[in-house]
């Protein structure tokens, strides 16, 4: 595997697929509090009613090309002072049919995690992340949704059948939130390393197509 991190509006987007610390199950968060959960992943909610993420994920990498990669990722955004995209990993919708080429409406089915942290009017102006594999993914602002519909800015520009889409979440704007990346070698060519990013709501709004 050989590693790139995609532009989308200016900002690079960190689409690699984590891997659990144990194994997912039915995702509980305490809307107050941060709190930890079997995902490695953490949850708070400021006064201002505006989702802050904080995600933990640990990836593993082989070879020393895909190292190089992200040491050279967190040198290019200077640590913790640059923004990046990054999904959250977490099914906020459902696709509920194939998706054409041309499509900028597309059937889905609105999950739990949307319904409870989404009120209505929240997730509009946000922006989508459409996973496939690796190397097959899709970026889009979210223009308007019903419970059985999203509607994107743009087409996606090829037919993905149902079958093929991972899942789709949330893309946020945010930071890396780490001063150092700390790197386990399991061999000379194989490590893992923890990323957390933590998210910049401030850094667009529902309102607008500004990202940066």
């Amino acid at each position: 595997m050989t590693l790139s991190f995609t532009d989308y509006r200016y900002k690079p987007v960190f689409h690699v697929g984590p891997i659990w610390e144990e194994s997912p199950g039915k995702l509980s968060r305490n809307r107050t509090d941060i709190i930890g959960t079997t995902f490695g992943y953490t949850y708070s909610e400021p006064l201002s009613n505006f989702p802050n993420y904080s995600t933990n994920f640990i990836y593993n990498f082989v070879g020393k090309e895909d190292i190089s990669v992200v040491n050279g990722l967190f040198d290019s955004l200077k640590g913790r002072i640059e923004n990046i995209w990054f999904p959250s990993w977490i099914a906020d919708f459902k696709i509920n049919g194939d998706i054409a080429s041309t499509d900028t409406t597309i059937d889905v089915l609105t999950t739990e995690n949307y319904s409870v942290f989404y009120p209505p009017g929240r997730g509009t102006g946000r922006y989508l992340f459409i996973y496939v594999n690796d190397s097959i993914w899709f970026a889009r602002r979210l223009t308007g949704y019903t419970a059985t519909k999203i509607n994107i800015d743009s087409a996606l520009g090829r037919n993905i059948p149902k079958s093929q889409v991972k899942f789709i979440s949330f893309l946020y704007m945010g930071r890396l939130d780490l001063e150092t990346i700390e790197w386990m070698y399991s061999s000379p060519e194989v490590a893992s390393t923890k990323l957390y990013f933590v998210e910049l709501p401030n850094e667009y709004t529902s309102t607008t197509t500004t990202t940066a």
